[in-house]
């Protein structure tokens, strides 16, 4: 810090003493002056048993001492002595010279020290009368001497430049002419505050580069770039933020006295292990930086180079959100690929990912790496596979989201009802394009048949029923039932007897059709064919005459239920009227099917 010099030609203040009994505030107003508040007591020759105080005045072994000290004398403390500091130092008497002539009368000075009696000479003639010296200090009277020499030199205090004369005090000059007269440059030190309890006149230096007085409306500056008296630091309240945040600061409620200029000095004096944040700009009212890691942050705001605020930052860490990505629907043995890509994270962390894959029985699908953002597996089996994902954000773990891939074989459609069934009826070669197309009739199933060559509609016929559950030939068998005896056993479920469906895959049941039917509305025949299931009018065949009939009107499906009477259900959408409903057909009759999944 910079100390300040300033030369005073016509100043005065109240005395910081440099009169060692003294201790005074000094108080410099420019321009002013103020009387002198200091005094000396003398009491003649010092005395045993005395009881002395700061300012009393001894003369003794022809020096004068003054007190610095109170107390109540004894040998052990005559001066000289540490209660004690010398005024004027006694010299030793000389012998006595020749009466010389008088000269012309000078200025009396300042009155010397009492010496010792002489002895007397002869009386010279008297000179003419002088002008009166300044009054000095009244010493011990003593006997009558012989008149010296005309001037007299002030008394200095401690052998230092300052003197004392007739009530002013001199720095530097033996003749002061104000009560305080200074002759050379004056410095006063800086200091971090303004003086305790002030008063009107007092006058200091602050350390931010300021000279301040203090007047009737308080402190004042009169010199200097920097502020007067205290400033209130004001960081700002406390925050809650999101980690990674820009954190702005605000010290602009600071205050202090007379609108004066603040300076502020910000500081992180606190964060979390790890955190590098730093402060854009700490000497500003409004400085920001980024809450890079979770935790308590603290900052520090110092204003004027005083008063202190502090403003706690408490940034949170927020859960990351997984996404799995959207349920699927894929054919068997394809590659399918998970999509993690829409997990998040509201504090911009960079995400870890952790799949875990659950296929369904008889799968030995895996994933290609279960920490990939979008990982694959090969579906090489029927069913369905849930694939869990959890992200992290190197703090915390999101909860679990799932997805579903339903995996069918190809050819396949996802119903009304969720249930993925064939797209097309067994034997079409392709998916309908209207409810008469006749590329999506398929074949013609007698109840209970495996695919062995009479569904065709181009088979041969035969009228004798099969004593067995494979007649083995391919011809269509013309009896209301083409077995001898009836076997309900046959195509119940994936693995019953006879499925003419894919692996995987069986004929409905009456209900699991009836449900289809629910979804549709009163127009069965447009809704069955709008329907995901693509129903076309493809008739059925005749169990006594092997002849296709009701082509573009009827649609006929076979279900793997069976009443109680031991006829088998069949699905019937009319086009004339436009219904649906389940009704019992012989065994022996020709109809579509349709499979359903397992």
């Amino acid at each position: 810090m910079n100390k300040l010099s300033i030369v005073v030609t016509t100043i005065a203040f109240l005395l910081i003493s440099t009169l060692s009994y003294a201790n005074k505030v000094v108080e410099i107003p420019l321009g002013k002056a103020v009387n002198i508040e200091a005094s000396i007591s003398w009491q003649g020759e010092w005395a045993d048993a005395t009881p002395y105080l700061e300012g009393d005045a001894v003369q003794y072994d022809r020096s004068s001492y003054l007190c610095i000290q109170e107390h109540t004398s004894s040998p052990s403390d005559s001066p000289p002595h540490a209660y004690w500091d010398i005024m004027a130092d006694g010299g030793a008497i000389g012998p006595k010279g020749e009466t010389g002539h008088i000269g012309p009368l000078g200025l009396q000075g300042i009155q010397g020290l009492q010496g010792a009696k002489g002895d007397v000479g002869p009386t010279g003639e008297t000179g003419p009368m002088g002008s009166q010296g300044i009054q000095g200090i009244l010493g011990a009277k003593g006997n009558t001497g012989d008149t010296g020499p005309a001037g007299a030199t002030p008394f200095g205090l401690n052998g230092s430049d300052t003197y004392y004369v007739d009530g002013k005090v001199g720095i530097g000059t033996m003749n002061p002419e104000r009560p305080l007269h200074l002759s050379d440059a004056m410095r006063l030190e800086p200091v971090a505050a303004p003086p305790v309890s002030p008063a009107s006149g007092d006058i200091y230096y602050d350390i931010s580069d300021a000279i301040c007085a203090y007047m009737a409306a308080g402190w004042v500056k009169i010199a200097g770039n920097g502020h007067c008296g205290d400033a209130t630091a004001n960081a700002g309240g406390d925050q809650s933020v999101l980690k990674k945040s820009l954190v702005t600061l605000d010290g602009s409620g600071s205050s202090g006295p007379n609108g004066d200029a603040f300076t502020y000095s910000w500081a992180i004096t606190s964060k979390p292990s790890g955190s590098t944040s730093l402060l854009s700009d700490s000497s500003i009212v409004k400085p920001v930086f980024t809450a890079d890691l979770a935790g308590t942050y603290i900052v520090s705001l110092i204003v004027n180079d005083g008063n202190m605020d502090s403003v706690s930052i408490i940034a949170a860490n927020t859960p990351p959100v997984a996404n799995a990505g959207v349920d699927q629907n894929a054919a068997i043995n394809y590659l399918v690929t998970l999509d993690g890509n829409g997990s998040s994270d509201l504090n911009g962390d960079s995400l870890t990912y952790s799949w875990v894959l659950t296929p369904p029985a008889g799968s030995d699908a895996i994933l290609s790496d279960d920490t990939a953002q979008q990982p694959t597996f090969t579906a090489d089996h029927v069913g369905t596979y849930s694939a869990q994902l959890v992200v992290g954000d190197g703090t915390v773990a999101s909860p679990a989201d799932t997805v579903v891939v339903m995996v069918a074989w190809p050819d396949t459609v996802i119903s009304q009802t969720g249930r993925i069934w064939m797209d097309r009826n067994l034997g079409a070669s392709r998916v309908a394009i209207s409810y008469n197309d006749e590329l999506a009739y398929g074949d013609y199933y007698q109840w209970g048949r495996y695919n062995d060559g009479h569904e065709k509609k181009t088979s041969g016929t035969t009228e004798t029923r099969s004593s067995t559950d494979d007649p083995g030939h391919g011809d269509f068998i013309t009896s209301i039932d083409w077995r001898e005896t009836r076997n309900n056993n046959l195509w119940q479920g994936v693995s019953g007897t006879n499925n003419p469906c894919p692996p995987g895959f069986r004929l409905p049941t009456e209900s699991e059709l009836s449900a289809e039917l629910d979804q549709w509305g009163a127009g069965k025949l447009f809704d069955g064919f709008w329907s995901p299931l693509k129903i076309v009018m493809a008739g059925w065949r005749n169990n006594s005459t092997a002849t296709i009939t009701s082509v573009n009107s009827y649609a006929y499906l076979w279900t793997s239920t069976v009443r109680p009477n031991g006829d088998p259900y069949a699905f019937i959408v009319g086009s004339k009227y436009a219904f649906a409903e389940t009704i019992t057909a012989p065994r022996g009759d020709g109809k579509s099917v349709r499979c359903i999944m397992d």
